[in-house]
């Protein structure tokens, strides 16, 4: 039914589980672009959305956090359902204390979330 809603109300069906639009989305990616060309973090990734979207228009691994162990879960399937080029690995940690070496990623995006 939500992916139906959001064919009906926004004219594409991605899969938003935030309040981030497909346009939003799209700023980002321009705003990274090429920076993020290696690996990009998303932080408080829930279900994987925008984090999907523009690991796929950078053409970049990534790699999503956030603490909900069911969201990721939901993350690791939807990957899954998506045809893209790239990695992707979910990690179970908070945004205020990565379990990453400095350095690790070429860029990072956040949306919806409360830090």
């Amino acid at each position: 039914m939500a992916r139906r809603v959001e064919r009906v109300v926004l004219g594409h069906e991605v899969g938003l589980n935030g309040f981030t639009t497909v346009e939003q989305a799209d700023t980002l990616c321009d705003a990274l672009s090429p920076a993020a060309a290696g690996r990009l973090l998303e932080v408080g990734c829930g279900h994987g959305w925008p984090g999907f979207h523009v690991a796929q228009r950078l053409a970049c691994d990534l790699v999503g956090c956030d603490i909900p162990l069911d969201a990721l879960r939901d993350a690791r399937a939807n990957i899954g359902a998506r045809r893209r080029r790239g990695h992707a690995w979910f990690v179970a940690a908070d945004g205020r204390a990565l379990p990453f070496a400095s350095g690790y990623f070429d860029a990072a995006v956040h949306a919806d979330t409360f830090c």
